[in-house]
């Protein structure tokens, strides 16, 4: 720090404009480390395609025992940071979950899923990004929204079909410059 004040005195040429600004510099800078800092807390850096050898062998052993582990548990937790994904779900027993989207895209494919009986709860996060959800057309949906400069909507026909009463999903929808859609196939 001293070096910059040192340095400012001599009148070394494009000190003028830092220092002049120096306070939004700072401010910039300390806004990107908390954004980095909450990025590679929530181990997000994954994401990147920045990781040591110990996290990529537990990706590695995520990934092999997925299909077995999202079909027993019922639970969806998925978070994208500048990425997206199409995922398709045909589970007897979804239990809900969450996702969160930041600057990404998820289109997830229920439409095959049997959700288990009871009330279940689908946290969706999503700022700047969109997140579309298929799920069949007789399913008894609830949808809370929480939209700033966003939209969530049902966009599923109406149907006929008899809904069991006995089976519900309350979908938790949060969206600021994002949205998202809860579509039929």
């Amino acid at each position: 720090m001293a070096v910059f004040f040192y340095c400012q005195k001599l009148n070394i040429v494009g000190l003028d404009f830092i220092a002049e600004n120096r306070l939004a510099i700072v401010l910039i800078i300390v806004g990107v480390l908390v954004i980095c800092g909450a990025i590679w807390k929530r181990g997000l850096h994954l994401n990147f395609g920045v990781c040591t050898d110990k996290e990529r062998h537990k990706k590695k052993r995520r990934s092999q025992n997925w299909e077995s582990r999202k079909t027993e548990s019922g639970y969806i937790d998925r978070s994208f940071v500048f990425s997206g994904v199409q995922e398709k779900w045909d589970v007897k027993n979804f239990k809900g979950g969450e996702i969160n989207s930041v600057f990404g895209g998820i289109e997830l494919d229920l439409s095959e899923a049997k959700l288990a009986e009871g009330v279940h709860h689908l946290e969706l996060n999503v700022v700047f990004g969109g997140i579309v959800i298929y799920v069949p057309i007789d399913w008894n949906i609830e949808i809370l929204k929480t939209q700033a400069f966003g939209a969530f909507e049902d966009n599923r026909l109406k149907s006929d079909l008899e809904i069991d009463e006995n089976r519900k999903l309350i979908i938790e929808a949060n969206a600021v410059f994002g949205g998202g859609e809860i579509k039929c196939k």
